[in-house]
């Protein structure tokens, strides 16, 4: 090679290895892939197993459809460490922050406090809400830095649980602006982050009824940001009714499938079931309902004639051929004698 072709050729750059102990004061810390393999991260809390994890949760429906009362509901099973939908709970301290009239204090707030109280009258010791009778409590717009620091000091207190209802008496403003919505809404990410087992639910509307066959998440009210900043997503659907469909969506599960629920007389709800497996229509959602309202399960099955009486506006030939079917489909199970039991009540 002579001296003009050297000259031609460029020399060969040698990259040195960052070292992730010398970071540059505007750069971000940096982890090998290797080390996130071999660092023993904490599983997250299940509040209720399955269905509610530790972290940042949104939970919407349309107006009426019994968000707060499932919600409450939930809380007092988590304050109790009982159960929920079937399901058992991690016992913790709950907060229930009843920003809208008629969850917590006052008269509606009281019946429904006193139709989710145990036979002896009592709630559990764990839960408590914010007291927005005090002069000095101010509710207005603010997710940003202010509610981080109130619900920092809550979480201090000891609170593992927090219910905010609703999203929107907090948020700062109503806005398309997906960046401004993941900035407010990763604040409280973070809080639920920094321990693994805290977890924020939002209570929020949906903006149109969901359409059956399409994506029923997409209908809660915000940008996508708030969707995907949340680390579970809970939809409340209205169906015939008493009837409600309950979906979920986590990033430790993937879909839950949809739950049947059933709006109970006195408040709260019941479990029917998978909602697919009561899909043979609005008649065998009433069978099992009967079936709940009567108290039915594994060790204390009932007869065709038990739901004839509570569904008399039916033929009770209809009602037997659709209990034959729906044993075929496990969505009831026949005992002994001929008696009858919701699968969602196996006790087995």
């Amino acid at each position: 090679m002579d001296n003009a072709e050297a000259e031609n050729v460029r020399p060969l750059h040698v990259h040195p290895v960052p070292d992730p102990g010398s970071v540059p004061s505007r750069a971000y810390p940096v982890i090998s892939a290797q080390e996130i393999l071999e660092t023993d991260y904490p599983e997250p809390t299940w509040f209720i197993d399955e269905l509610l994890p530790a972290g940042l949760t949104v939970f919407g429906g349309p107006p009426k459809v019994g968000k707060s009362w499932l919600a409450l509901q939930f809380a007092v099973a988590v304050a109790s460490g009982g159960t929920a939908l079937g399901r058992s709970c991690t016992q913790a301290r709950v907060l229930y922050m009843s920003l809208e009239e008629g969850t917590g204090q006052g008269p509606m707030g009281k019946k429904r406090l006193e139709a989710l109280a145990g036979d002896d009258g009592t709630l559990p010791d764990d839960l408590f809400f914010v007291d927005v009778e005090q002069e000095d409590v101010e509710v207005s717009p603010q997710l940003g830095v202010d509610l981080e620091d109130i619900l920092t000091a809550h979480i201090a207190d000891g609170y593992k649980l927090i219910i905010i209802d609703t999203l929107g008496r907090v948020q700062s403003a109503a806005t398309t602006d997906y960046r401004a919505e993941v900035a407010e809404l990763a604040k409280l990410a973070r809080l639920c982050r920094k321990t693994h087992d805290v977890g924020i639910v939002l209570i929020t509307h949906t903006t149109k009824a969901h359409v059956k066959g399409s994506d029923p998440f997409a209908v809660i009210y915000g940008t996508q940001g708030l969707l995907g900043t949340a680390q579970q997503i809970l939809v409340l659907e209205r169906g015939d009714g008493n009837s409600r469909t309950f979906h979920r969506r986590s990033r430790h599960v993937g879909d839950g499938e949809p739950m049947a629920l059933q709006a109970l007389e006195g408040g709260g709800f019941t479990l029917l079931g998978a909602a697919a497996a009561l899909q043979g229509g609005e008649l065998s959602q009433q069978i099992v309902a009967a079936m709940v309202d009567a108290g039915a399960s594994s060790s204390e099955p009932i007869s065709p004639a038990d739901i004839k009486e509570a569904l008399p506006e039916v033929e009770p030939n209809t009602i037997d051929q659709r209990l034959t079917a729906m044993a075929r489909r496990d969505q009831v199970f026949r005992a002994a004698r001929g008696l009858y039991y919701p699968a969602s009540l196996d006790e087995e």
